[in-house]
């Protein structure tokens, strides 16, 4: 069994100036993560959309990432997070197209299973970690958004193959409503 522990992602860290501490200390001993950008929301007017968006410009103008995570304030990683797990999701979801991975939401509308472990998904609400893949960047940096619109209403909108990873990386509340979706999908022999 492959344990993945050569791989590491090109990690950005979204927060409010004082919060810093408290999202980096998520990420000591997680060597699976390469912190490679650090952004105030103050540097952005306090806009998430505009500190994602600076993120997936880095990665876009350094050019050697497959892959970049996004992680806002307020994440923790939950109990059920495991290396090998993610890797293996990032892996699955590249090779089935996706453009954003969101490892948890605090709500969505719509789901369809495709596994045990991932749901395409139509809106979601208030997520704290996500995986972007390359394919996307230009199209997330030519996104010119209604100024009112929030960051999840952008790609909700914006972006057709987004994936949610249930369990989530990141603790969640709506864990429990993936959980009946997953479920009931199994109930019917729909995954």
């Amino acid at each position: 069994m492959q344990d993945y522990n050569d791989i590491s992602i090109s990690t950005h860290l979204v927060f409010s100036k004082g919060q810093e501490f408290i999202l980096g200390k998520e990420f000591i001993g997680r060597e699976e993560f390469s912190i490679c950008g650090l952004h105030s929301l103050e540097q952005y007017g306090g806009s998430r959309w505009q500190a994602f968006r600076a993120a997936v410009a880095h990665a876009q103008f350094v050019g050697n990432d497959d892959v970049i995570v996004v992680c806002f304030e307020g994440h923790r990683f939950s109990r059920e997070y495991r290396r090998t797990e993610l890797m293996k999701d990032v892996i699955a979801a590249a090779a089935l197209g996706t453009q954003v991975l969101f490892g948890g939401c605090s709500d969505f509308n719509n789901l369809v299973p495709l596994n045990e472990r991932m749901l395409w998904v139509d809106h979601v609400k208030d997520f704290n970690f996500c995986v972007v893949f390359h394919p996307v960047f230009r199209t997330i940096l030519a996104i010119r958004p209604d100024g009112r619109m929030s960051l999840e209403e952008i790609l909700s909108e914006n972006i057709a193959n987004k994936l949610l990873l249930s369990p989530s990386v990141t603790q969640s509340e709506s864990e429990d409503r993936v959980s009946v979706y997953i479920q009931v999908a199994k109930k019917y022999h729909v995954i």
